[in-house]
């Protein structure tokens, strides 16, 4: 690999262990706000909600900010709002709580998808799902990080001593951002028109990502919950089994790394899906190693899904990535705020069946996407 491209897998790795940590330190921590503010489960999921109204913002206007900035002004940007939120995490109350959701929509996003694009811009089409496999396989190993984090510190620190220290994450990946150039290395391509992202295979494609993203991170973000209110488990407990969870991904990302060739991101994401929603209909019929199964199914099944859209359109990815982060995080809006009114109004075990649903709409609509080649018309 040459040393540019070298340096951009590097500085994609980095990227996206922070996002990683910050994305995932919410689910561990978010009973611990709901027991110290005394909320309820819609109260508690403002806090996911009020950063998936920001996030489906940010990700809008990142597609003309990937025509205009380089990634080192974009990196460095959404570090800064990133330290913004965690600032306003540990503030000790419930409306700087909101406050804290709303800058880590704009913050955490904006990492995610910078680490996605660097990956991308240096790597081949024969090697890109291999390629995507091991970025996200970071993702998945430091995603343990916090729940480990939490596990030790919940109930012997205070909650500012909990969230501060993580502000340390931040200077390492400032100085990472220096390593890209200054200019010249803007989005590869020209945007996206959104009349082209309407289109029947891109807009199929775009739902279908988000219906899948959203079972598999209502999964995540809401387990530690789910388990010590469903399940009793404290939240250390819970925590530790949310280690698990996110090694059972990296292992499957780790094989997906090593044994998926040129191809399969076109089909693979199919039995994958199936795995999944088998796996959890067992977890919440009571066999717990059922969400590790599905977060084994989760691991390769992302990966899979960018390398594909980077097949489906080489010039113009970077604005349908936007697009897809877009959909889903004003999907994943409204499917906290249904968790939790439906944990509310129901029972916490019926809420958590949500995933389920979005992982069969993601399945029925990877089936149309499967029958439906681009039309004539289309990039």
């Amino acid at each position: 690999m040459k040393p540019f491209k070298s340096r951009l897998l590097l500085i994609g790795i980095a990227v996206i262990a922070a996002s990683a940590f910050f994305d995932n330190i919410r689910g561990p921590i978010l009973p611990i706000f709901a027991r110290r503010y005394g909320l309820n489960y819609s109260q508690a999921s403002a806090f996911f909600w009020a950063s998936s109204l920001t996030s489906f913002f940010v990700s809008i206007l990142s597609v003309a900010l990937f025509a205009r900035w380089t990634e080192r002004a974009y990196i460095r940007a959404a570090l800064a709002v990133q330290s913004l939120a965690v600032v306003a995490a540990a503030g000790g109350c419930y409306p700087s709580l909101i406050a804290s959701g709303l800058f880590w929509g704009i913050g955490n996003t904006a990492i995610g998808m910078s680490a996605n694009l660097v990956v991308i811009r240096g790597s081949s089409d024969a090697d890109r799902p291999r390629m995507m496999n091991a970025l996200h396989l970071f993702y998945c190993l430091a995603s343990i990080l916090p729940a480990l984090y939490v596990a030790k510190t919940a109930g012997r620190w205070p909650l500012y001593a909990i969230l501060l220290p993580t502000l340390l994450l931040i200077l390492p990946l400032w100085l990472c951002a220096a390593a890209l150039p200054a200019g010249g290395v803007q989005a590869p391509a020209p945007p996206m028109p959104w009349r082209e992202m309407l289109r029947p295979h891109a807009l199929i494609s775009n739902l279908c990502i988000s219906a899948y993203i959203l079972g598999e991170v209502l999964t995540s973000m809401w387990l530690v919950t789910y388990l010590s209110g469903q399940a009793r488990l404290g939240v250390a407990e819970a925590s530790g089994f949310l280690q698990l969870f996110f090694l059972a991904m990296a292992s499957s990302r780790a094989l997906g790394a090593l044994l998926v060739r040129p191809g399969m991101e076109s089909w693979l994401p199919f039995p994958l899906m199936l795995a999944a929603l088998a796996a959890l209909s067992a977890g919440l019929a009571g066999w717990r190693p059922g969400f590790l199964l599905a977060a084994f199914a989760f691991g390769p099944t992302f990966p899979l899904f960018a390398s594909s859209l980077v097949k489906d359109y080489p010039r113009t990815y970077a604005s349908l990535i936007a697009a897809v982060y877009a959909v889903s995080t004003a999907a994943l809006m409204l499917g906290h705020v249904a968790l939790g009114a439906i944990g509310d109004r129901f029972s916490l075990q019926a809420a958590f069946r949500l995933p389920s649903v979005f992982i069969s709409a993601a399945l029925l609509l990877l089936a149309l996407r499967l029958r439906a080649a681009r039309g004539p018309g289309e990039p």
